[in-house]
């Protein structure tokens, strides 16, 4: 195996016993101080409640909430992908107009008499 390596290291080719990576990493990275920086950076505050704002649970920055859906339910610091609702997804993929909900009125029901079933749901 070494004279494969040394041969791989005097044509100059890549390593080819290191595996390929199955993933790749959307976005600009940023280095350690930059978000660190971004952390205690002032953004245009005029205004804002607290119920407007919230805070990566990556990165720790605060954004609007404004920013981050219009980004679409991402940190606009680190990209992290903040949870999106149902009707959040279904706005997102569906064309507007398009999407007729069913079954909105269905409720569960207990028809054996579970015990303790209306805890559990």
């Amino acid at each position: 195996m070494s004279i494969l390596k040394n041969l791989v290291k005097n044509l100059g080719l890549t390593n080819i016993t290191q595996p390929k990576k199955k993933y790749a990493t959307v976005g600009e990275k940023k280095s350690d101080e930059e978000k660190e920086r971004a952390k205690y950076e002032v953004k245009n505050i005029d205004n804002l409640k607290e119920d407007e704002v919230t805070k990566c649970p990556s990165c720790g920055v605060l954004s609007h909430k404004s920013e981050i859906r219009a980004n679409m339910k991402m940190c606009p610091n680190c990209n992290h992908y903040f949870n999106m609702s149902a009707r959040e997804r279904i706005e997102l993929l569906i064309d507007e107009g398009t999407f007729k909900e069913e079954d909105a009125t269905l409720t569960s029901a207990n028809p054996i008499n579970f015990p303790e079933y209306a805890e559990k749901i």
